[in-house]
């Protein structure tokens, strides 16, 4: 019994000074503190988002891990299946939002045309406390165009635009750098279209791609339905890009359009904080 009762108590000894040492295989939230995010930003509207975040530890030039987080639509509060306990240090975290399913591969995300990407990085200090909130702020991590057609029709209500389209740029290759925030730009536009999505009940059709090189043309489809005959026109206009399509920027192409003619008229462009500032949107 003696035998029995001081093996009981080296195996507690082990244990214990397992943890004590930090051994972190045995006791692996040893030492860590709870960390729990939120959106800086309440705007994003009605729509759930996926979330990757990326720990980077001061000093450190490379990620530990990656943890897939999601943020509902009637929360700011990031949630994650497993809570997230770091040593109390000095941390940036980078944070990359979408509605896509994002995977790390080394330091950088592949990225996808015609899809929505939001880049966090926020710097805060881990600590010895309960929780440890880090607020982060998103800014654009692609680019925003803006299809803004000044419809003029005649009868009134018997014609509308019931969709627009646009080529796409050519998306292979095309990856975030996590540490940066930055990413590549697509060397060409294909002959392929996607659709826009219209801004609420408006004419105005938004379309995410990633930066494009300039000297290429953009292509426009512009389908005005005849709604009393039951039939749609399809109006064609290209823009030549005399500058590239930059990170973080929204571009605003304007046209005028009747049920059988469209005419494009000029281009503004707007940084991405100035546009969610002066304009009142919904992001999806």
């Amino acid at each position: 019994m003696r035998f029995y009762d001081h093996a009981m108590m080296f195996c507690i000894i082990v244990l214990l000074s397992s943890c004590i040492k930090e051994d972190y295989e045995q006791c692996p939230d040893y030492g860590k503190y709870r960390v729990v995010f939120n959106d800086a930003d309440n705007s994003k509207g009605k729509t759930d988002y996926n979330v990757l975040i990326c720990p980077l530890e001061k000093g450190k030039v490379s990620f530990a891990n990656a943890y897939q987080y999601y943020r509902m639509a009637d929360s700011s509060l990031l949630r994650s299946e497993r809570e997230l306990k770091l040593f109390p240090r000095e941390y940036s975290f980078k944070a990359l939002l979408s509605q896509n399913q994002m995977m790390l591969a080394g330091s950088n995300v592949s990225l996808k045309t015609g899809v929505m990407y939001l880049f966090a990085d926020s710097s805060a200090s881990v600590i010895k406390a309960v929780l440890n909130n880090v607020s982060l702020r998103f800014t654009l991590a692609n680019s925003l165009i803006r299809v803004i057609c000044n419809f003029s029709e005649n009868p009134i209500s018997q014609y509308r635009i019931s969709k627009v389209e646009i080529s796409s740029a050519d998306d292979n290759g095309i990856e975030l750098n996590m540490l940066s925030g930055r990413c590549n730009s697509a060397q060409e536009v294909t002959d392929f279209y996607d659709e826009c999505v219209r801004e609420s009940d408006s004419n105005v059709f938004n379309y995410y791609c990633e930066p494009i090189v300039k000297a290429k043309y953009l292509n426009f489809k512009v389908f005005v339905e005849d709604i009393s005959a039951n039939k749609t026109n399809v109006l064609f206009s290209r823009v030549f890009l005399n500058t590239n399509i930059e990170q973080g920027k929204v571009y605003d192409y304007r046209f005028d359009v009747t049920p059988f003619e469209i005419e494009f008229k000029t281009t503004s462009i707007l940084d991405w904080n100035d546009y969610v500032h002066n304009t009142n949107i919904s992001l999806n």
